[in-house]
């Protein structure tokens, strides 16, 4: 369970809640992780955390864990794109930017330069949905207010 904003949580929800091996994340107003409550024998009693803290420490198995989620995550806007552009919309040579973009994800040095390459794929991404959506014009991805809906609705998506 993802926990956005204020919550008063009282001792018996929290039973509840570990009786049912459910975990409570929780995050502030600007979405910024705060902590979590996790079950007693919550997956496997915590080794699952120790594990993904070892991934987080290793240097090369960090980047190899995020270069594969940003490759995922391409994968999926690179097809979302090459629907709407056989049906019309006319964005090809965003697809052709984003694909360049792609090939570059497996030769990332280290995680900046793999963040800096996942925010060029996202900014064209998010260029496309001017042509996508008709009527519509999208402007710069804003969030902390999102100040239009296509950019409320990719924060609501995101959460």
């Amino acid at each position: 369970m993802y926990v956005f904003g204020a919550l008063d949580v009282n001792a018996a929800l929290l039973n509840y809640l570990g009786q049912r091996h459910i975990a409570m994340h929780f995050f502030d107003y600007y979405e910024h992780y705060t902590g979590s409550f996790m079950p007693k024998d919550y997956l496997l009693a915590g080794k699952m955390q120790i594990e993904q803290t070892k991934a987080y420490t290793r240097r090369d198995r960090r980047l190899h864990i995020a270069t594969r989620l940003i490759e995922g995550a391409t994968y999926n806007m690179l097809k979302n794109m090459k629907y709407y552009d056989n049906r019309g919309k006319e964005i090809s040579e965003k697809i052709d930017k984003l694909e360049s973009l792609r090939n570059t994800i497996i030769d990332a040095p280290d995680i900046p330069t793999l963040m800096g390459i996942e925010g060029n794929c996202r900014q064209v991404y998010y260029s496309a949905f001017d042509s996508i959506i008709p009527d519509f014009t999208m402007g710069a991805r804003t969030k902390q207010p999102p100040d239009n809906e296509i950019n409320a609705l990719i924060s609501f998506g995101n959460m």
